[in-house]
């Protein structure tokens, strides 16, 4: 230690030391994320495009006629390198589950998809994080009780759809969580 310095107590490193790794942890978040984790099967190729919408990985395979397909895991990036979206396809069309990020990192939806539809529960959220949707769907149709919220995280509307429709009586509340007047289907 140099004669001029003032001696620095145990509790001082740990706060040099504590505000190193965080700087750290800070630039580690900034760096763009690796897509090295992609595997992609056996007889199938890894595609990797900058498109200005964001960075896109998946994996192609090329089918007996030499078409190439989307076949097997498929992740999108925000420019930024946040994550945008993960899912599959499967000869070349959506397939399983999904969810997709905004460019805040926060979920904007989540569902599975079926021979590039639609297909089960799907939730879908606002900016802010609350809830906006959620429902099921059926070869992408809307079927079955929907619920839909006000940006404020209050219930908007809920009632149920078949083939895509609304039936039956909906029920109604104001962004304050007052219920209104239940109506017919044809009102919702």
């Amino acid at each position: 230690m140099r004669q001029d310095a003032a001696p620095v107590s145990a509790k001082g490193r740990l706060v040099v030391a504590g505000v190193g790794l965080a700087s750290i942890l800070i630039l580690l978040a900034l760096l763009p994320r690796s897509r090295a984790f992609l595997a992609c099967p056996a007889d199938h190729a890894l595609v990797e495009g900058q498109p200005p919408s964001g960075p896109v990985a998946w994996c192609e395979q090329v089918a007996p006629d030499g078409a190439r397909r989307k076949d097997g895991p498929f992740t999108a990036w925000h420019p930024s390198g946040r994550r945008k979206a993960i899912g599959a396809y499967r000869l070349g069309l959506a397939d399983g589950p999904w969810t997709f990020w905004d460019a805040n990192g926060r979920r904007r939806e989540v569902g599975e998809f079926r021979e590039g539809r639609e297909d089960g529960v799907w939730v879908r959220w606002y900016v802010n994080g609350e809830p906006r949707e959620s429902g099921l769907y059926r070869q992408g149709i809307r079927e079955g009780r929907w619920t839909f919220w006000f940006a404020n995280g209050r219930k908007a509307s809920e009632g149920e759809y078949r083939d895509g429709v609304p039936v039956g009586a909906w029920r109604h509340w104001n962004q304050r969580g007052d219920p209104c007047p239940v109506s017919a289907a044809t009102d919702a």
